[in-house]
């Protein structure tokens, strides 16, 4: 494998340096954020969850266009143009604090972000060998969780190391974050891309019924979610108050685990099949939410944090390849944008909800609607998909990994 990784090409390794300043950044970005927002500007949960809702409103608007969009001025064009996009949106969070303009200033990370995402796999397609291609995901994947590790663990320190009280510290290190930001758009600015034809199918959808049973159960678990991840960091700050230093800790060891069970995935969706993996991951991570809902002891909420993301993010990949296995090739960008942006249309919706559950002290409530959404998603899964795993499976005479 070493073999392997020394032989990327300038574009991966461009590629894998941009990864890992952008990720670093949003590690210290998403820890501070809503704290900043709700501490430091003193607005309510409310409000952070409209603003929270506005990103993921924007993303689920542009995850088709942005796919057009980059099959028309190219993938490297979006790149840069994403992440740029993205420096400035946060840069524009830390320093207005007009509501109308924060919220403005989210829907614009929402489309940046989404710009980004879309273009990234594409990109590396279509300019790496295939040799190279099959380590690059994985490093890339890595890579993203040690940076964002790294930047939770710093992150939670840095507002100590200001001598300004709030919200000025809490802005300093959103400040470094930004810069860092920016930084991960130079190494963009060397790849040489290799125009293709067009990834983004814009073919009519045949496989309908397909497509509507993956949409609602990724619309349902993305409302769960949505009650609840974007909003972890204020639990634990308002509702339990617990120092940002430790915070950052907690989210670094979560990560840390979560990179760590994510390469168990292959090897348990080969040996229990893809749907039964998923099914068992969402179903395994109930007990860990309620966990941190109700119980009295933080090292019992930090585990059980710690375990519901190892869980969860674990299940995401198999998810993916899931569904890329079922669908038809020309299919598989239009059907994958559109249960993308149901998805974050969900998420979005999900996240006023719980901003004002939050906002009435009703911190626990979240976690209950969010453990009942999972099990409803993971039975109509099971339903759905496991005889047509195992149909597929005996068409192929193979159970592959991921």
């Amino acid at each position: 494998m070493l073999e392997e990784l020394k032989s990327f090409g300038k574009n991966a390794r461009l590629f894998l340096v941009s990864t890992s300043i952008y990720s670093f950044s949003t590690g210290i970005f998403y820890l501070v954020f809503n704290i900043y927002i709700v501490e430091g500007l003193h607005y309510s949960e409310y409000f952070l969850g409209v603003l929270l809702s506005a990103s993921s409103f924007a993303a689920a608007l542009f995850s088709l266009p942005a796919g057009i969009i980059g099959d028309r001025i190219g993938r490297k064009p979006c790149l840069i143009g994403g992440t740029t996009a993205t420096a400035v949106s946060m840069g524009l969070l830390i320093t207005v604090k007009s509501q109308a303009i924060l919220v403005l200033a989210n829907a614009l990370l929402g489309f940046s972000i989404t710009l980004t995402y879309v273009s990234f796999a594409p990109f590396m397609m279509e300019n790496t060998s295939q040799k190279e291609r099959m380590y690059l995901f994985s490093v890339n994947g890595t890579l993203s969780t040690l940076g964002y590790t790294a930047g939770a663990f710093i992150g939670g320190r840095l507002p100590s190391f200001f001598v300004t009280e709030l919200p000025e510290s809490l802005r300093a290190t959103l400040l470094i974050s930004v810069i860092l930001s920016c930084a991960a758009v130079v190494p963009l600015l060397f790849l040489t891309e290799k125009r293709k034809e067009a990834f983004f199918s814009r073919r009519i959808v045949k496989s309908t019924s397909l497509m509507k049973k993956f949409l609602l159960t990724q619309v349902l678990f993305g409302f769960g979610a949505g009650l609840i991840v974007p909003f972890f960091n204020v639990f634990f700050r308002v509702k339990l108050h617990v120092p940002i230093q430790m915070i950052g800790n907690i989210f670094a060891v979560g990560s840390i685990t979560t990179g760590i069970v994510t390469f168990f995935a292959a090897p348990i969706a080969s040996k229990w099949g893809k749907v039964r993996s998923i099914v068992a991951t969402e179903l395994g991570s109930l007990p860990f939410l309620l966990m941190i809902a109700y119980s009295p002891y933080l090292y019992m909420v930090a585990a059980g944090y710690i375990a519901r993301e190892a869980l969860m993010n674990m299940g995401g990949p198999i998810v993916s390849a899931f569904m890329m296995e079922q669908v038809k090739e020309e299919e598989r960008a239009t059907i994958n944008g559109i249960v993308s942006g149901g998805w974050n249309g969900s998420w979005a919706v999900s996240n006023i909800v719980a901003g004002a559950l939050m906002s009435r002290a009703m911190y626990e409530t979240p976690f209950v609607i969010t453990c009942i959404l999972y099990g409803v998603s993971s039975l109509l899964y099971y339903t759905f998909f496991a005889s047509l795993e195992r149909t597929h499976e005996m068409g192929r005479g193979q159970n592959p990994l991921l």
